[in-house]
């Protein structure tokens, strides 16, 4: 449902959305590729989303 409401809201054609749990579990291997940041990723909240864009044409 949060993927289809940012979807709509931002205009976008595709939205990816990861949990804290499954980024760290698979950290080692995402570590540099695509903007991913370890810290980032550690420093998140529940209950408080962080957003990150990637590929974003206008």
């Amino acid at each position: 449902q949060a993927s289809s409401y940012l979807r709509k809201t931002l205009g976008f054609r595709a939205v990816h959305i990861e949990s804290a749990e499954e980024s760290l579990a698979n950290a080692d291997q995402l570590e540099g590729k695509d903007g991913f940041d370890r810290k980032n990723v550690e420093g998140a909240e529940p209950g408080a989303p962080s957003f990150a864009f990637y590929n974003v044409s206008v």
